[in-house]
């Protein structure tokens, strides 16, 4: 889970480079996508789930290259030394460590397991996370909406706007490390000034709901409905902290670190287990076994931060959707069209 650290000599930091360098195609490769029916009809099709992907089994293998290079070269070695060798009186580990390839089976199993289930549970939780600021952007909207007083609509609209906008950028923040700035992400729901205000924020979406708190304190209704939209933004400032509860506290380091580093000892005495049975053919089902243990413990590393994986776009972009709808259905027009015509000066959150 670590960085390691940067060699200090040129060669060795750029070989370390090139041999731990994140693939491209790494973030892209364990997206999630939001299922609608005809995903969940593929989806439920045997045929079409057990289907060869070449493209995806070369992509994915890449990731493990010096891996299953080394898994490659040892089970070569042990040929070798079982041909040349064993008939020579050296020991035949092969025959002798049955017994222990049995044991050593179960312990990894149980850690994988473990690894696995911890990681998909941190997993659900931030969808479940994600489910509630769905839930409030929408009650938040609309209540907006239904309850402000004619004289107080363009603070509704603007209350509706900025929730639009808040779930980008809580999008962002969660990825900054990905998608760069964090208020790039709702740029086309702010003004230039409102951009630049929130810019300041060392939290980016602590300043989205300080807009979404004001704007539920100035729409002037009854202090038991300001009182319900407030609890709204208190939610999603909770949402908030759990997603950065999940994002900042990893699973133990060391778990993690142990379990990468028995899947590689693993795999690499293999060849010892398998060559009395397989001779020749060990290399070839060594390397079926690691890539399927190696992606298998990888599967629970990337969906460990789970912010990467989840479709959180589709679901922010569901969110605009959604208040763009309402909008346009209660006042005839939407707000944020009106932004991208210029329109913008009346529109804008007035802060100083």
């Amino acid at each position: 889970m670590g960085v390691p650290p940067a060699p200090k000599s040129s060669f060795r930091r750029k070989f370390c480079g090139c041999l731990f360098q994140i693939p491209e195609h790494a973030p892209k490769l364990y997206s999630d996508k939001a299922f609608d029916f005809i995903d969940w009809q593929w989806h439920q099709n045997a045929a079409w789930r057990h289907r060869l992907e070449p493209f995806v089994f070369f992509v994915v293998a890449s990731g493990f290259v010096w891996q299953l290079a080394h898994v490659f070269m040892i089970s070569i070695f042990c040929g070798l030394y079982h041909i040349y060798l064993v008939p020579m009186g050296w020991p035949n580990f092969s025959s002798q460590l049955n017994s222990a390839f049995g044991m050593v089976t179960t312990c990894l199993s149980l850690l994988l397991v473990f690894r696995t289930n911890s990681s998909y549970s941190r997993w659900w939780e931030a969808r479940i996370v994600w489910g509630s600021v769905v839930n409030l952007s929408r009650n938040y909207a609309r209540q907006m909406m239904i309850w402000a007083p004619p004289e107080r609509t363009h603070v509704a609209r603007l209350g509706a706007r900025w929730m639009a906008a808040a779930v980008h950028v809580m999008r962002a923040h969660l990825r900054a490390k990905h998608t760069g700035r964090v208020t790039q992400e709702a740029g086309h729901l702010l003004t230039l000034d409102e951009f630049a205000w929130l810019a300041q924020w060392r939290s980016a979406p602590q300043g989205a709901a300080h807009v979404l708190s004001w704007a539920a304190a100035n729409l002037g209704v009854h202090y038991q409905r300001e009182q319900v939209l407030q609890e709204l933004v208190n939610t999603f400032i909770n949402d908030l902290g759990m997603c950065e509860r999940i994002l900042r506290t990893p699973m133990p380091t060391a778990y993690t670190r142990h379990t990468s580093r028995f899947v590689l000892v693993y795999i690499t005495m293999c060849p010892l287990f398998l060559w009395s049975l397989l001779q020749w053919a060990t290399p070839v089902v060594t390397l079926m076994i690691a890539f399927l243990l190696l992606g298998t413990e990888n599967i629970g590393v990337q969906i460990e931060e789970p912010f990467r994986v989840l479709p959180l776009d589709t679901i922010c972009n569901t969110i605009e959707n959604s208040i763009r709808d309402m909008e346009k259905r209660h006042y005839g027009s939407c707000s944020m069209d009106e932004l991208r015509q210029g329109d913008a000066r009346k529109l804008a959150w007035t802060y100083d």
